[in-house]
């Protein structure tokens, strides 16, 4: 049923529309298993938090009331990474979970904080 007056152009190209909003829930993969909150039990699921760069830490660190609380596994910061060199930057940071693991060489439990993070992209 083509139409002599009509130009017909076949498009084959992939259009891909870009997220504007990434959120991650973590999981245990995400944390670096084993690091001791000591002085820092009081926080919980519902709580925000932030991520910052802390000079004792190679990793990016979960921060609650200005103590580190967390900090992430390489994959996990390598991920993170690859968002922000694409232009994503944090927006939001909330306690989703908070698992309680035991450290057998240590011989005790430990909590870890299990973050949904919300990452926008920023308009360049």
């Amino acid at each position: 049923n083509k139409k002599e007056y009509v130009n017909y152009v076949l498009d084959d190209t992939t259009h891909i529309q870009e997220n504007k909003i990434f959120t991650h829930v973590m999981s245990l993969a995400d944390i670096s298993l084993g690091f001791d909150v000591r002085n820092n039990n009081s926080f919980f699921a519902g709580v925000k938090v932030e991520i910052k760069k802390r000079p004792k830490f190679k990793n990016l660190c979960i921060v609650y009331k200005t103590k580190v609380i967390g900090t992430f596994s390489a994959p996990f910061q390598a991920i993170l990474n690859e968002k922000f060199n694409i232009g994503y930057s944090i927006d939001d940071v909330v306690i989703e979970n908070v698992v309680v693991w035991f450290d057998k060489d240590n011989n005790r439990y430990l909590k870890h904080p299990l973050c949904k993070i919300v990452l926008k992209k920023i308009a360049i």
